[in-house]
């Protein structure tokens, strides 16, 4: 089966994601016996001074392409402050178009250049001008190439993950999450956010972060939640919130027994293994096997983010080795309704988090942060409770935030990049009022995430 048709099948209850995230459980995202160590985004209205003016570029420092691939910025989503009497000219190299709207190009051999940005006023007076070096790679077999994609609904619907990394780049996308046994895997939960990936842990309903774990617990050891087992292989399999765990389920088997009961416990436990259970009373949620029975905790763990017991606890997932590069996308849900300094300072916490769980597991693995795309065009934002000028406002200071605190050389050095989704999907291509479709929208983000790997893998990295 080819990528188009697995994303397509794939992508069913998709966007069930950003635009519900209301209806989905949201309560201080970790149960009750967790020790929560930060508090929820601040959801207060945004400062109304925005991004001020003059207006700007919001661009990484450099752009990586693959040769043969084809490439698209719409002016309006990557500069600040256009309006009708403003001329956008894009300098790049032959066979590039520059349009009124947006540029594109689709590069046929490897090499570097420059892009060069000039905006113009009625008066054809300069108002702004960027330039961005461009770095075009080859298309590698990327047989040493496994990526692990971390993300809200649009890393769930995994267009873009097999594109860059199976289709353009010969390589393998893991995760535990698959619709199409094992074939292409992610780590993508509808609706989800930074904070939900870094303290969402024993909730009843939903699924938990799979990269929590009970302190002292070696990861193995930590069996999971039995109310996200329950429901993921008897109670609503094919569900939203637990579709695509069922390989897992089963000990990274297409068919056959699961490994849990009908009641989300483990069939064949042994002694030192954990679980929580929701359906518990708070002081005995987190309970220990000990070889007959399973018994309350005392006291009761705290949570903490571990990406080495991640990979030691689904191993069964990475038979093939361990992920070679990481990408993380998270911002659409985070900042749908509100951005504030508060707000996205929490934000860069969290990241940092995450960045530092990964690299206390590995030093060198490259860690790819990716703005998320812009919103659609505002009649798609009709009967959403979010005008899509304000989110477009958002994101654009989030990404432009995102660049200003990573796209440097010290945390390139640290093998940090930042690459940016804005721009990048043409409006029509625009399934909602946040996810991009499943074919087109997924076609024009892939070779964006391809660029990147495919430099790395040239230099080295990977």
């Amino acid at each position: 089966m080819d990528w188009l048709l697995r994303i397509v099948l794939a992508s069913a209850l998709v966007f069930a994601g950003c635009g519900s995230e209301a209806t989905t459980t949201t309560s201080g995202c970790v149960g009750a016996s967790a020790e929560v160590v930060m508090e929820s985004p601040s959801t207060r209205e945004d400062p109304k001074s925005a991004i001020g003016s003059p207006p700007q570029v919001v661009l990484p420092s450099t752009l990586y392409f693959v040769a043969g691939e084809a490439y698209r910025l719409d002016y309006a989503d990557v500069i600040s402050g256009l309006d009708d009497g403003n001329r956008v000219d894009v300098d790049g190299p032959l066979g590039s178009t520059n349009h009124r709207a947006f540029w594109e190009y689709e590069p046929k051999e490897t090499g570097t250049f420059t892009l060069s940005i000039t905006v113009k006023d009625e008066t054809g007076a300069t108002v702004l001008s960027a330039s961005r070096p461009v770095v075009v790679s080859p298309a590698h077999t990327g047989k040493r190439l496994r990526h692990l994609a971390i993300g809200d609904s649009i890393t769930r619907a995994g267009g873009y993950v097999e594109l860059a990394v199976e289709c353009i780049l010969g390589g393998q996308a893991v995760g535990t999450r698959t619709y199409d046994d094992g074939v292409v895997c992610e780590e993508g939960r509808g609706g989800w956010t930074v904070q939900r990936y870094t303290s969402r842990i024993g909730e009843p309903t939903g699924g938990d972060s799979p990269f929590l774990f009970p302190a002292g617990v070696d990861g193995p050891k930590y069996l999971g939640n039995t109310s996200f087992w329950r429901q993921t292989t008897a109670g609503d399999p094919e569900s939203y919130d637990y579709d695509g765990f069922q390989m897992i389920a089963r000990g990274w088997r297409t068919d056959g027994s699961f490994l849990f009961d009908t009641s989300g416990y483990p069939t064949n436990p042994v002694s030192g293994d954990v679980v929580v259970d929701p359906s518990e009373t708070a002081e005995a949620q987190w309970k220990k096997y000990d070889g007959r029975t399973w018994s309350a905790m005392n006291p009761q763990p705290r949570a903490e983010f571990s990406f080495s017991k991640y990979l030691q606890r689904f191993e069964a997932a990475f038979s093939s080795g361990v992920p070679t590069s990481v990408s993380v996308m998270l911002g659409t849900v985070d900042f749908l309704r509100s951005l504030t300094d508060e707000s996205w300072s929490e934000y860069r916490a969290r990241l940092d988090a995450m960045i530092a769980s990964i690299r206390a597991w590995d030093l060198d693995v490259p860690i790819v942060l990716i703005s998320s795309p812009s919103g659609g065009p505002e009649d798609l934002w009709v009967d959403q409770d979010v005008r899509g000028s304000d989110f477009d406002r958002r994101i654009f200071d989030h990404a432009r935030r995102l660049l200003a605190a990573y796209d440097t050389a010290e945390e390139r050095a640290r093998g940090v990049y930042v690459i940016s989704f804005l721009g990048v999907v043409a409006a029509d291509d625009m399934a909602d009022h946040v996810h991009p479709e499943t074919v087109a929208g997924h076609e024009q983000m892939g070779p964006w995430l391809a660029g990147v790997l495919a430099h790395l893998i040239s230099m080295g990295e990977i």
